[in-house]
């Protein structure tokens, strides 16, 4: 489409983006790849194919007091608009994918963390897929004070030496980086005229799951619903370990867990459930046949079938939270 291109000024934040329309297909995530670069126009068109289908749980831990089970969600899919801006924050530029159907607001918004392997084109087409439910979506790039755009090659992540220089990049990114990060993304949200920002939740993959909790900690008057998906780093040993400061989340939280993941094992799951259980949050932890890092397409261990059944959970849960 033409659009709205060149630089914007709201809130105090100077954006450069150009919007295009896409549409997308809720079943062929492999076939689309989005454009790096700031303000190209996407031209990219694939015809609907469907809405998401429910998926059958596998065992799982549920405590969410006054609320019943996770429900599917299902809505018709709808034309979208994206841009990929450069959004000011006191380490520099950052960029974001910002995508959002084209009908009228208010809507609600999700923040969306990229896992550790960093920000490309198969997180910007979950994050498609993600805002055709009717959310306004943004995926920020949670490296960009190495580097813009920084990412692995995914095929590259069964490499050990690999995965050290990821863990290396991972480990640099502390707290406060991520808070400011995601308050930047969350006054942005705040300065759209079409957003309800009041309705807004969260969704990580990776070190990504870690930062939704930890968001959900830290702006528990911003954050409605959070989901953790295949995450990492939640409970450790340290007396700063992330779940020991989940008093002030009010947020309902949910949590995938990967079979036999080093970065998260069934007994920091039972931790976790029971210190949110003896607070009082409202939270799920579902544990996955699949190996961390299945939900991303791009992984050499996605598996499609957990994958469909994540989906079904965060939709569920966004849909029950963050709608009217």
């Amino acid at each position: 489409m033409g659009g709205n291109s060149g630089k914007l000024c709201t809130a105090g934040v100077v954006i450069h983006g150009s919007f295009s329309r896409v549409h997308v297909s809720m079943k062929g995530l492999l076939h689309r790849a989005s454009p790096s670069i700031v303000g190209r126009m996407l031209t990219k068109k694939s015809a609907p194919s469907g809405p998401d289908a429910a998926r059958t749980s596998a065992p799982s831990s549920r405590h969410s007091p006054g609320d019943g089970a996770l429900s599917a969600s299902v809505r018709r899919i709808a034309p979208m608009q994206t841009q990929e801006i450069d959004l000011s924050t006191p380490d520099g530029a950052m960029s974001v994918y910002e995508v959002f159907p084209d009908a009228e607001g208010p809507r609600p918004a999700i923040v969306f963390l990229m896992d550790g392997v960093g920000y490309r084109p198969a997180l910007k087409t979950m994050a498609e897929r993600l805002a055709s439910h009717g959310y306004h979506v943004l995926l920020p790039d949670l490296y960009h004070r190495v580097g813009r755009h920084v990412h692995f090659d995914p095929a590259g992540m069964t490499q050990p030496e690999k995965v050290a220089e990821m863990r290396k990049l991972i480990g640099g990114l502390t707290t406060d980086m991520l808070l400011s990060d995601v308050g930047a993304c969350l006054d942005l949200l705040a300065s759209r005229p079409n957003v309800d920002v009041a309705r807004a939740g969260a969704v990580g993959y990776c070190m990504g799951g870690r930062g939704a909790f930890i968001a959900a900690t830290r702006f528990p008057d911003r954050l409605r619903a959070t989901a953790s998906i295949h995450p990492g780093g939640i409970v450790t040993p340290d007396p700063s370990s992330p779940h020991l400061a989940a008093a002030p989340a009010t947020a309902r939280m949910y949590f995938a867990i990967a079979k036999d993941d080093m970065f998260f094992t069934r007994e920091q799951a039972d931790t976790l459930g029971q210190t949110l259980t003896v607070l009082g949050k409202r939270h799920q932890i579902d544990h996955y046949e699949a190996r961390h890092g299945w939900a991303v397409t791009d992984t050499p261990v996605y598996n499609e079938a957990e994958a469909e059944r994540h989906w079904a959970a965060i939709l569920a849960l966004f849909a029950e939270e963050l709608r009217p």
